[in-house]
């Protein structure tokens, strides 16, 4: 007997093939660097981010962008998309930590800007993003402490979250800064800094506060005077310009569930 499958069974398997083919695309388009620098070495066997107080004379553990304090905070780096590329932006990770949070995350929101230039200068402009979306979508431990030479091997209180915000931006070739905003049900929290053993200078990352005015300054570790950069991965799809299919985080995601609706319904229909 020949069993043929409803609207629904061919709806159903139509989203998930959409949003599967999109999702086993998806690569690590940029990493703006490297904060994991010794494995093993952490309290229970954890790994570390260890500044080097002792060796660089850095004074930086993290940088402050929390939401929701004191202060109006933000943290910003910049990314370029080659020449001769499309970049279909699914999703974001930021490594951050909020003093003394334990292990569990307690991370509750980040919010997301893209740039075409650097943030707050004459000419520069929001081509994504803006400072109220949630765009968390996850946040967990990463087994890292984020530690300094001096405290190596004890520190606990600072344990490194991978925090995934989504996106879904489609951008052209050129040179972009993303600007980010954390918050936690527990505190301020810090984004962490590039780390490499040895190297003082890191990036060239900037950082907003309302304290003592709003403004936008390099962040330059506050022993070493060293600029760095902060730590943060695009995770999307690369492409041509104009081939390039929208983020399942976008529309891809979307289309499927609305598709799938609209053959419910019409099944509903035929059935009625």
């Amino acid at each position: 007997m020949l069993i043929r499958p409803t609207p629904l069974q061919i709806a159903a398997l139509l989203a998930v093939s959409l949003v599967t083919s999109a999702a086993s695309a998806q690569v690590t388009l940029y990493d703006n660097g490297p904060f994991l620098t010794d494995t093993g070495t952490g309290s229970g066997g954890a790994d570390e981010s260890v500044m080097e107080d002792v060796t660089l004379s850095d004074q930086t553990l993290g940088v402050a962008h929390a939401a929701g304090g004191a202060f109006d905070e933000r943290v910003a780096d910049q990314f370029m998309v080659p020449t001769g590329e499309a970049w279909a932006v699914d999703s974001a990770r930021f490594f951050v930590y909020e003093l003394n949070s334990g292990t569990t995350s307690t991370v509750t929101a980040v919010n997301v800007r893209i740039w075409n230039g650097p943030p707050g200068m004459p000419g520069s402009a929001v081509v994504f993003g803006d400072t109220t979306t949630n765009r968390l979508v996850s946040s967990q431990w990463t087994n890292v402490y984020r530690a300094s030479e001096s405290t190596s091997g004890n520190a606990t209180t600072r344990p490194v979250m991978e925090v995934v915000a989504q996106i879904g931006a489609v951008l052209p070739s050129g040179t972009y800064w993303m600007d980010w905003q954390t918050d936690a049900s527990g505190g301020d929290v810090f984004a962490v800094p590039v780390t490499i053993p040895g190297q003082a200078v890191t990036g060239d990352a900037e950082a907003y506060s309302t304290a003592g005015g709003p403004a936008w300054n390099p962040v330059l570790d506050s022993g070493s005077n060293s600029p760095k950069g902060v730590t943060f991965q695009l995770i999307g799809q690369s492409g041509p310009p104009g081939v390039l299919p929208v983020p399942i985080g976008g529309a891809v995601g979307s289309a499927a569930f609305v598709l799938l609706l609209t053959l419910l319904a019409v099944w509903r229909l035929r059935a009625a």
